[in-house]
């Protein structure tokens, strides 16, 4: 597979960019990926995921260089995230899904013919004949 050669160039270009003005490695391979993650023709990581830093994450003058992470203002359950929320819309989907699999187990057994000692009829091969009997 090949990468486009633009889009690798531009990367690159921010990239070192980015050391020359002192940002650590890992953080300024980062910083581009989540640039192009939100621009419009490179936003596919197709263009950027391939591209990893290995070794050490320091800036240049060997300088550590905590991330960035965006802050998060905490909601109600004391984070920022939807995980675990409830609303009407997932609890109606749920439902659904739920209703949904009932019919098809319900279709399903309602098709089979059962015999009450032992369980779903199935074929059941014919015996063969006795030892000493002549077949015709």
């Amino acid at each position: 597979m090949t990468l486009d050669d633009a889009a690798t160039r531009e990367m690159m270009e921010a990239y070192y960019e980015s050391l020359l003005h002192g940002g650590g490695r890992s953080e300024a391979m980062r910083q581009v990926q989540l640039s192009m993650l939100h621009s419009g023709p490179h936003a596919h990581p197709y263009y950027w995921a391939s591209f990893i830093v290995s070794g050490n994450p320091a800036a240049l003058d060997e300088r550590p260089v905590p991330p960035t992470f965006a802050k998060v203002n905490p909601g109600p359950r004391g984070c920022g995230c939807e995980v675990g929320a409830t609303s009407q819309h997932s609890m109606a989907g749920w439902a659904a899904a739920l209703a949904a699999l009932g019919l098809v187990w319900a279709l399903r057994t309602a098709r089979r013919p059962r015999d009450a000692r032992t369980g779903p009829l199935k074929e059941r091969p014919e015996a063969p004949p006795a030892c000493g009997t002549r077949t015709s």
